[in-house]
């Protein structure tokens, strides 16, 4: 269970979902998911919620607390069982001041897909502090290519945890980009 009483209460009461803006980009496919939570059907709410912190431990530290306590929206990303999915999935995600996100993707087996992610700031302020949480499940004999791309400010916190799981013969490659 959460102690808020561990994170300043000026930053639970913010409305940090407004500050962040996402734009995706997809090829068309009947059964590719990619959407914020907050369009989530009733099946999709029951698998984040399952999903969500179930690869990072989200009493870790304050600044996953925080996370915790100041995230309510996310994209989901589900590539159908035996598809591959030839254009990149793209997910622009630019924060206006603080932020904080959350990204969960499943790879359902025998699936190949590669997510192109650019991190970028709107807001031009002298400091900030941009906290995302990015939890990948793949199943077996899935793959999944994942590219970051950041650009931030010089004097922003970038805080992450990010992490993945691969069923049998399934593989994540992982690049991240700073300019």
């Amino acid at each position: 269970q959460l102690d808020k009483a561990l994170i300043p209460q000026v930053l639970i009461n913010h409305d940090y979902d407004r500050t962040t803006s996402h734009i995706i980009s997809c090829q068309e496919h009947d059964e590719l998911i990619v959407k914020p939570f907050s369009q989530a059907n009733d099946h999709e709410k029951i698998l984040i919620k399952q999903l969500r912190y179930n690869l990072v431990d989200e009493s870790k530290d304050r600044l996953t607390l925080l996370h915790q306590a100041a995230t309510s929206e996310g994209i989901l990303v589900i590539i159908p069982a035996h598809t591959t999915i030839e254009k990149p999935i793209e997910i622009n995600s630019a924060y206006e001041s603080n932020g904080f996100a959350h990204l969960i993707v499943v790879a359902k087996t025998g699936s190949k897909a590669t997510i192109q992610r650019k991190i970028s700031e709107t807001g031009g302020q002298e400091k900030g502090l941009l906290c995302e949480v990015v939890e990948v499940h793949v199943e077996e004999h899935a793959q999944i290519t994942i590219n970051e791309h950041q650009q931030l400010g010089e004097h922003t916190v970038y805080y992450a945890q990010k992490k993945a799981r691969a069923g049998p013969q399934g593989s994540v490659r992982w690049y991240c980009h700073n300019t």
